[in-house]
């Protein structure tokens, strides 16, 4: 609790053991350190009964907190060093918004940084960008915020070759869209890459004309996301290629939207579709098995689908063959085309 002092000769005199006084609209914390030198009666003041050289009075700010870490002395550092401590906001690496200039060198600088990250525009990325993992990215607003790809631009996250070394773990991306720019009206190929990564979370995010291949992954989330695919090559695409070690496994598409998206799941397994709205062209969900029989896991479930709804305009609703695949069809199902 605060104590007030109310004027300058109260502050001074204040017993140190009350650690925080109110004098002059403001709160002024005992910080111990050398602060000789350094009075103004201000923002730093002295006390009676300690020495200059072992402590002070310190003014907090709006501008700026003093802290003590280790207990050994006084730091004054700016409020947006000590908040980039825990979050790092791409514009503070310079990063800007609303056009197409390749930011893929800023936003990695603020990747590098080994901290949760915040996007507060959208960004355009004409370059391949590689996720860290251990790592969250956030926008402040899923429709203002987020990252546009340009021809050249890709979004990866690729651990190391099976089974030389664990998956690349960790990485969860919340209120952000990734959108392939508007004038480009084909993919050559995916432009978001995901290659041995385990536990991948997408929450609150809008995914537009993009192409997803996620290759030997799991444990990767889907929770209230949006999929729209009009132009050809956008869809996500399910494999285990990389080694017969690794299966892609616990995929889990809770509460989306998915328009014009194709989910082709090849050699994947235990995903699942809960209470979720898929709108397909030529199909909503494709799951087989692609490789030769005993090179890899014999016990093949998937996918499991809970009351969700399903079209398809040009094909089949869901398309679930061959290889001994499981599958569960739970509950409240509505096919306008199966």
């Amino acid at each position: 609790m605060s104590i007030v002092a109310p004027d300058l000769a109260a502050l001074r005199a204040a017993d140190v053991s009350n650690i925080s006084m109110i004098y002059d609209h403001a709160i002024f914390t005992w910080t111990t350190g050398d602060f000789t030198g350094q009075a103004d009666d201000v923002n730093i003041v002295a006390s009676d009964d300690v020495s200059f050289s072992l402590g002070a009075w310190v003014r907090q700010k709006t501008a700026s907190i003093v802290h003590n870490p280790g207990g050994t002395s006084g730091i004054n550092r700016p409020v947006i060093q000590v908040i980039a401590d825990y979050s790092h906001s791409v514009a503070n690496d310079g990063v800007t918004f609303g056009n197409t200039i390749d930011q893929t060198a800023a936003i990695a600088a603020t990747f590098s940084r080994g901290r949760a990250a915040f996007l507060p525009g959208r960004a355009y990325v004409n370059s391949d960008l590689e996720l860290p993992g251990q790592f969250i990215l956030e926008g402040g607003s899923t429709e203002l915020c987020g990252i546009v790809l340009g021809p050249s631009g890709r979004l990866i996250f690729q651990g190391p070759p099976a089974p030389a070394g664990q998956m690349k773990r960790a990485l969860t991306l919340r209120d952000i869209v990734i959108a392939t720019n508007d004038p480009i009206t084909s993919l050559s190929g995916p432009n978001f890459v995901v290659k041995n990564g385990e536990f991948l979370t997408f929450e609150n995010c809008i995914f537009y004309n993009l192409g997803l291949h996620f290759d030997s992954h799991y444990g990767v989330a889907f929770r209230r996301c949006k999929f729209f695919g009009p132009i050809p090559g956008a869809g996500f695409l399910s494999t285990a290629n990389d080694s017969p070690e690794i299966i892609s496994s616990l995929m889990n598409v809770e509460g989306c939207w998915s328009s014009g998206f194709k989910w082709e799941l090849v050699d994947t397994v235990e995903a699942r579709f809960i209470g979720s709205q898929i709108f397909g062209g030529e199909f909503g969900i494709k799951s087989y098995r692609d490789r030769t029989a005993g090179t890899t896991n014999p016990f093949w479930l998937g996918p499991s689908i809970l009351e969700c709804t399903f079209d398809s305009i040009s094909g089949r609703g869901i398309d679930i063959r061959g290889g001994g695949t499981k599958c569960s069809i739970e509950h409240r199902f509505f096919f306008v085309r199966t």
